[in-house]
């Protein structure tokens, strides 16, 4: 069994080495860190790329309450601005009613 694992790891470092084609006075410890050093850093990235995926992710579930609510306050303040040009108008239209007999009289008495 002991045999079979070192033929097994021999057969491997073999292989590492032919397709890397490393030098033949390569340590293994360089080797094996030749090899495992970008598959380290890929899984850091993928960690890290995860993590920005996640906050991205809360981020727009937040967020998108953010709509729904300027919809609902575009519409009260479209209501509102109906209400005051309707206030404006009748009030405009009392001043107006008022001047008839108030300043016309007025200018009236005045000026004849």
């Amino acid at each position: 069994m002991k045999a079979n694992h070192r033929s097994s790891a021999a057969g491997l470092m073999q292989k590492v080495l032919a397709e890397r084609s490393f030098k033949p006075n390569t340590s293994t410890r360089q080797v094996l860190s030749d090899t495992i050093f970008p598959n380290t850093h890929r899984s850091f990235h993928l960690e890290s790329s995860t993590a920005t995926l996640q906050f991205a992710s809360t981020t727009h579930d937040s967020l998108d309450v953010i709509p729904s609510a300027s919809r609902q306050l575009i519409a009260t303040l479209k209501k509102t601005d109906w209400l005051d040009r309707i206030f404006v108008i009748s009030g405009l239209a009392v001043l107006f009613i008022l001047k008839q007999p108030i300043i016309n009289r007025g200018f009236h008495i005045a000026f004849f």
